[in-house]
């Protein structure tokens, strides 16, 4: 997923989609999200290889990972900078059903790879048509991220904020 040095555009969420065809998507046996990093003009596809306690675990060709519970990511791996674990129990009902605020927990390794857990104070409220939008704020930073509900209420694409330094990351889940 990193294509950072490479001035090409990334193909976007949409044209990837649009060349995942049915004979395509029975290769990977079960739900595939399509990822989109803006700020290392990178996209993938990965796949889900694993639910533990309700995390579902999806996996890239080339070793990236992203983990989510109910469309909220939890955690990141190979991205540098990842996100080591964050709160979404409180946040996904937040997202059900807005408006609401709440503080959210987000921890990450610093420099001397210690476990830091910066808390934020975050609202929710709708957008549109089966949109919501997270705002949350710390002393020191801020992020928005915007959630897509299908018609059962379930998050299947989301912008959601991982680190100061990655960034958000666009995705979709396909079923």
């Amino acid at each position: 997923m990193n294509r950072q040095d490479d001035p090409t555009p990334a193909p976007t969420l949409a044209q990837i989609k649009a060349g995942l065809s049915p004979a395509v998507l029975a290769r990977f046996n079960g739900p595939v999200m399509i990822a989109q990093l803006p700020s290392r003009n990178a996209v993938a596809l990965l796949s889900k290889v694993g639910t533990n306690q309700g995390v579902d675990t999806f996996l890239s060709a080339d070793g990236i990972s992203i983990s989510i519970s109910d469309g909220v990511i939890v955690a990141t791996r190979g991205f540098g900078f990842d996100l080591m674990r964050a709160d979404y129990a409180e946040p996904l009902l937040a997202i059900k059903n807005p408006p609401q605020e709440i503080a959210r927990n987000f921890s990450h390794l610093d420099g001397e790879n210690q476990l830091i857990t910066t808390t934020y104070d975050c609202s929710y409220a709708i957008i549109g048509a089966r949109q919501v939008k997270e705002v949350c704020t710390s002393s020191t930073q801020s992020f928005e991220n915007t959630h897509s509900l299908d018609e059962n209420g379930e998050i299947f694409s989301a912008t959601q904020w991982v680190s100061l330094q990655t960034g958000p990351i666009v995705f979709e889940i396909i079923q």
